[in-house]
């Protein structure tokens, strides 16, 4: 380390680092301790001091986790107003707490039924209608729709699935057939819908629900 008379060296430990030792070759270099910061943040400087100028000699400072080893030099002009460290254990605590928010996150955005990320999914859709079987929630990955069935739909037949198409000013929206299937209580639908009907029953009996994208 290069010091210059009349300037302060600042060097920065670790935080929460504490000195157990401190050994300088010559006493014409003078060592202070300083302190910043409070509790798990506080961190330890070290402000080294030359007294006069073509000074040479070393610095040994032992600590609760590691040993420094400084070569001290000391001019009229230069000198270096700072220096602190990397430490690779405390980077790799970095990335080991960052992955591990990550999976967190992950974890409690998962559908634990599919494994699903919510991150990905839109449930904006609002259901309109009365059945026994009406749907639960509905969503979207940007590629297929999802309606989740109640689990009494087990006990009926499953309705039909149309979906709404043609909403132009003076045509009346028509229902066609889509591409779909059942998985347990679940529709899969190959597409993503404006508007869909579910349909069971014919006449008086007949059990209707409507399912809208809302934007």
């Amino acid at each position: 380390m290069v010091c210059a008379v009349l300037q302060v060296c600042d060097v920065s430990l670790q935080p929460g680092e504490q000195v157990n030792n401190l050994n300088v070759g010559d006493p014409r270099f003078t060592v202070e301790p300083a302190i910043t910061g409070n509790g798990a943040s506080q961190r330890l400087h070290l402000l080294i001091k030359p007294l006069d100028v073509g000074l040479d000699t070393s610095l040994v400072v032992t600590t609760d986790r590691r040993t420094y080893h400084f070569r001290l030099r000391s001019t009229r002009n230069e000198f270096m107003p700072y220096v602190s460290f990397t430490w690779p254990d405390e980077a790799e605590a970095k990335w080991a707490a960052i992955r591990l928010r990550q999976q967190q996150e992950k974890h409690d955005n998962t559908l634990p039924e599919t494994g699903e990320y919510l991150g990905r999914l839109h449930f904006n859709y609002r259901v309109v209608g009365r059945a026994r079987w009406k749907p639960v929630r509905v969503y979207n990955d940007g590629v297929k729709t999802i309606i989740e069935m109640p689990g009494a739909m087990q006990q009926t037949e499953a309705p039909s699935l149309l979906v709404m198409k043609g909403r132009g000013l003076f045509a009346k929206p028509e229902t066609v057939m889509v591409n779909y299937r059942l998985q347990g209580s679940r529709f899969i639908v190959d597409s993503v819908f404006d508007k869909a009907v579910l349909v069971a029953g014919a006449g008086r009996g007949q059990e209707k629900i409507t399912i809208q994208r809302c934007a």
